[in-house]
């Protein structure tokens, strides 16, 4: 044992040293940090230099982003195209209440004494009686805000449930998230 103590005690003892060695020469350094006047401004091609590309592969973030509000003119119809995943919590209709103002915002450049639709659609989960049931809710949730800014308007109400859908529900046999968040929306269709 004491053979192994003995052959431990010069090395720990020399670890030690170079640890204060080091630690000496990293204080002195830190005692006089740097400055820019010590560094001076870097050139153009340095700072080109320090510039990485982004990697090839890396995907558009705004191609992979769901539409949230789309917007559709036709002749003279302009219909607007809102997500229920933004407007309302799951299996509710009360509107949030950053989508209130944006309603509002959306609202305010309609002509003056408009008549409006405003249509509810929901995905094909569920029962059709209570999609049916809801994309009204949600319809007339969205139109209360609309009359509640825009008092000189005509506004005429309808859900449509899952009957209309813009997207497949299923692709392959299989749900599909994707299709079925782009059929829950409401829409607000005008003439002007």
């Amino acid at each position: 044992m004491s053979a192994a103590h003995d052959f431990r005690t010069p090395f720990l003892g020399a670890a030690a040293a170079a640890l204060l060695v080091l630690t000496g020469a990293g204080s002195a350094a830190m005692a006089s940090p740097t400055t820019l006047a010590d560094v001076g401004e870097p050139s153009q091609t340095e700072l080109d230099d320090s510039i990485d590309d982004l990697d090839e592969n890396t995907t558009d973030l705004l191609e992979n982003t769901d539409e949230v509000e789309t917007t559709e003119t036709d002749g003279s119809e302009t219909t607007i195209s809102l997500s229920s995943d933004i407007l309302f919590d799951f299996d509710s209709s009360t509107v949030k209440d950053a989508a209130k103002t944006r309603i509002r915002e959306l609202v305010a450049d309609i002509p003056d004494g408009a008549r409006i639709e405003v249509h509810g659609h929901t995905d094909s989960k569920g029962d059709d009686d209570y999609n049916q049931s809801l994309s009204e809710d949600r319809a007339q949730a969205v139109a209360d805000v609309i009359s509640d800014e825009r008092s000189d308007v005509e506004l005429d109400v309808e859900g449509y449930g899952e009957t209309q859908p813009v997207a497949p529900n299923e692709s392959r046999g299989e749900d599909d998230p994707d299709g079925r968040a782009e059929n829950r929306r409401v829409e607000i269709a005008y003439e002007g």
